[in-house]
């Protein structure tokens, strides 16, 4: 066995001997030495025997492993039933040595992962980690002649053996206390398995006509009555979501009828970005690369969505409001039109239009979306679907969504509840139908023992998923022999078959049988995410000073796309269809659990070594547009242990989603950056604790927001920093005033007005008197406010601070309207708009526009009357 390190699933028994230092007492040291070898030989032949590896002996006990090669599938089991076979050892072993004191046993069994390698000045090979620690407590909590497993090792063999659940047990190390079984005995022989495709064999649809039928149906009560329908498709990994999604799809495709698609998917990485299905969607319609220029990002939205329209494509207005919500950065100065002050407003616009646009495009031609793993999705993307579902309704639009059960726990009520809404549980195959699915996969054996077949139909716990695996494992153990036009089963070869316990087992046993390079690669691509690309693999194989992320050597190019193509060959990985970086070709685990099994195989070190390349290489490669990747690239940072770095990009990631009104993201993302914040950073914790506070009162939180906004005023004060003080202050205020208490309101503010006015603080001075006139004003003290608002104006022109110039102008207006003085009011309103012509603030003057139509509509009024 190779004896570098690796993480890797295994099983662990402990078993301890009682009975020999009493046996000592009445017999000779040479005697009692001959008795404990001869024992030690039938036990430690029954974990041999059971294709265990022994670790070590420890006195009276003995440590054994199983998975340490090649995972087999059937590693809990073997170790259970070694387990009973030395438990019988012992009786037997008793009785024929006539030994007056009484021999038992306690063996603890658990299943996990740990960490394989050498230790110590001797280099002993051996397992290390808490799956270890466990097995250990549980033979010590084992009662005596009795195997106790924990409920990991359970789930693998439940069918297997007859148990015994037991009190939870606490054990050192744990605060919770761990479930854990007796075993009594074996069962009657289990097995268990799973099924898709093989070998370029066409497989058709089995056990989900009727599911395919009610989509069909749903298709055509959007198309022809114009009933638009969201579906969503829920069930495990491997259950068949996607082969259902992809046989509508070519159902699809073969009516007469043009269909317009959209596709987005989710990954993990994406669930703490704002908006990245939505954005996800519209990249792929597009045909967005993620190295693409601004200029081109904005080609391609105009060019894709006018066709969609045929021919009649948006406004710049309307393109622009898209692109800001999903945070594409366009060229040029700002918007090409006015358009609302308030992030709120912009976002409500923003909503609006992508509805116009899908509603328009439904009345060229059918419009299908395809959601894919959204229970990964982001909350903001999620809100938005649900909220475009409301408008499109009435049109010829459908949503396809597929999930796994985790999203109901985050979105209980997740598409139901509404006329248009269904949802669609799938449910594992029934015996018959698997039994029918395996038969078409392995159609070309003419004589399929009987044996096999059953063997897989009672293993596959209706899983496609898990036949299709076991399948491929038998077939690249050479158990089934496909080099011929008729495939055979190797007879002699049958009694080895073991069928994988669990998924992750499936998954382990087919990573060992990958060559050493093989495995690497995959193991980096993990690291990655489920999307992953051929060049950034290439420069995570370059050593440090042999290459750069702007290009790796050209020899571990050349073997990166060898070995890629390998495992595209073997059904690990697929080729995306397009591209997130133009001219480099982008790749996805086939399944979210591969790639979840993978990276748990990468020693931890190795993770934070790769995480961090990939870091560097995604910073370099987005350029100008490194922000829109700000969350993706701190993940990587911070799984990188790169916390200051990750930080900066957590910020970054905070700030954009405030600006687009994704309030719970930039939440989590300034709690993060707050989490890894070193405790003498005082000035940075001022800073997150702030921003934390005012996303807290965006969201409605105020309590909670004041509590923020103590403590960073708190520190403020400490570093004697009169600006943030003085800002500290105002953002109470204004948590105050928005909670009604107006006193309260302006007792913040007057103590952030002298703050800023002793540090001479142009900017809280005029913020400050800008805020205490707007709650006099409220509460009718319009000389109070006037004054306010003056001085605030009086300073902003000095300070040539256009936009709070025009705000306190905007704000005098209202005293001098509601006195009537409305050619005055016009006159403070001019002067607004003005100011923010002359600072280019295109997103307040709609506002200041619409204000002056209003004073002239209220006073031809107030004439005629």
């Amino acid at each position: 066995m190779a004896e570098e390190r690796q993480r890797k699933q295994v099983t662990v028994l402990f078993a301890d001997v009682s009975g020999f230092t009493a046996m000592s007492e009445t017999m000779d040291a040479e005697d009692v030495g001959e008795v404990m070898n001869a024992l030690w030989q039938k036990l430690d032949g029954a974990i041999v025997d059971h294709g265990g590896l022994i670790d070590k002996h420890i006195g009276d006990a003995v440590m054994a492993l199983w998975g340490t090669s090649a995972g087999r599938e059937d590693d809990p089991e073997r170790a259970i039933q070694a387990a009973l076979v030395m438990q019988a050892e012992l009786q037997r072993f008793a009785q024929d040595q006539s030994i007056g004191t009484p021999l038992r046993m306690r063996i603890g069994i658990n299943t996990g992962p740990v960490l394989l390698g050498a230790v110590g000045t001797t280099g002993e090979f051996t397992a290390m980690g808490d799956t270890v620690n466990i097995a250990s407590r549980l033979e010590h909590a084992a009662p005596i002649g009795g195997i106790l497993i924990s409920r990991a090792t359970h789930q693998h063999v439940r069918s297997l053996f007859d148990v015994t659940e037991q009190k939870p047990i606490t054990v050192k190390g744990k605060s919770e206390p761990l479930d854990v079984f007796t075993v009594e005995r074996a069962k009657p022989r289990a097995f268990r398995l799973e099924t898709r495709g093989i070998e370029g064999i066409r497989i058709a649809m089995i056990g989900r006509e009727s599911e395919l039928e009610m989509l069909q149906d749903s298709f055509y009560a959007a198309v022809q009555s114009q009933q638009g329908r969201q579906v969503t498709v829920i069930g495990e990994a491997g259950i068949g979501k996607s082969r259902l999604l992809n046989e509508f799809d070519a159902w699809l495709a073969a009516l007469p009828k043009k269909v317009t698609y959209f596709r987005g998917r989710a990954d993990q990485r994406m669930q703490s970005q704002p908006y990245s299905l939505l954005r996800d969607l519209f990249v792929f319609h597009c045909q967005i690369h993620d190295n693409d220029d601004r200029h081109q990002v904005w080609r391609k939205l105009e060019t894709a969505t006018t066709v969609s329209l045929a021919g009649e494509g948006l406004s710049q207005r309307q393109l622009y409001l898209i692109g800001w919500l999903l945070g594409f950065e366009f060229p040029g100065e700002g918007p090409p039109e006015e358009l609302p002050q308030s992030s709120k407003e912009l976002r409500h616009q923003a909503i609006s239009t992508i509805s116009d646009f899908f509603q328009a495009a439904s009345a060229q031609h059918p419009v299908v979306a395809f959601l894919e793993d959204i229970h990964w999705a982001d909350d903001s993307s999620l809100e938005i679907m649900e909220t475009l579902m409301t408008t499109l309704s009435g049109h010829g639009f459908m949503l396809l969504c597929l999930a796994r059960p985790p999203l109901l726990e985050r979105w209980p009520e997740w598409g139901q509840g509404k006329p248009y809404q269904s949802r669609l549980f799938l449910e594992p195959l029934s015996r018959e139908e698997t039994g029918s699915l395996i038969d078409q996969i392995l159609q070309k054996v003419e004589d399929l023992p009987e044996a096999l077949r059953t063997l897989i139909v009672e293993n596959a716990q209706g899983n496609p998923f898990y036949v299709e695996e076991l399948v491929k494992m038998l077939i690249e153990d050479g158990i089934i022999i496909t080099s011929s036009a008729h495939w055979l089963v190797n007879p002699t070869r049958l009694p080895e078959v073991r069928i994988p316990p669990s998924l992750t087992g499936v998954l382990q046993a087919r990573l060992d049988s990958l060559s050493e390079k093989e495995r690497t690669l995959l193991q980096r691509a993990a690291v990655i995410g489920r999307a992953f690309w051929d060049e950034v693999l290439a420069f995570l194989a370059t050593k440090e000073g042999e290459g750069d992320s702007e290009g790796p050597q050209d020899a571990e190019a050349e073997e990166t796309r060898q070995l890629l193509e390998t495992l595209r060959e073997r059904e690990l990985i697929l080729p995306q269809e397009s591209a997130d970086f133009e001219g480099i070709q982008g790749y996805l685990f086939k399944n979210v659990v591969l790639r979840e099994v993978t990276y748990e195989s990468v020693l931890k070190k190795e993770r934070r070594d790769y995480h961090a390349k990939v870091a560097k290489w995604l910073i370099e490669h987005s350029g100008e547009r490194a922000n829109e990747h700000a969350s993706l690239i701190a993940d990587h940072l911070e799984r990188a242990q790169q916390r200051s770095e990750a930080i900066v990009y957590l910020k970054v990631a905070g700030e954009q989603a405030q600006k687009s009104s994704a309030f719970r993201e930039a939440l989590s993302f300034f709690r993060r950056a707050l989490s890894m914040l070193a405790a003498s950073d005082s000035e940075e914790r001022m800073v997150l604790t702030r921003q934390i506070g005012k996303a807290l009162y965006e969201l409605g939180h105020w309590d909670a927001a004041k509590t923020q906004l103590q403590e960073s005023l708190s520190i403020a004060r400490q570093m004697a920093n009169p600006h943030e003080i003085a800002n500290n202050l105002r953002a109470l205020g204004i948590v105050a005033e928005s909670q009604g208490k107006y006193t309260e309101a302006k007792e913040w503010l007057q103590e952030s007005l002298s703050s800023a006015r002793a540090a001479a603080d142009p900017k809280q001075i005029i913020a400050s008197l800008h805020a205490l006139g707007g709650i006099a004003e409220k509460q009718g003290k319009y000389l109070e406010a006037k004054d306010r608002l003056e001085e605030s104006l009086s300073l902003a022109r000095k300070n040539v601070d256009q936009v709070s110039a025009a705000q306190a102008a905007n704000l005098q207006q209202a005293l001098e309207s509601a006195s009537g003085a409305y050619d005055a009011a016009k006159s403070r309103v001019a002067e607004g708009i003005s100011k923010l012509q002359l600072d280019k603030n295109r997103k307040r003057l709609s506002k200041s526009f619409g204000t002056l139509s209003r004073f002239a509509r209220r006073k031809a009024s107030d004439e005629e009357e």
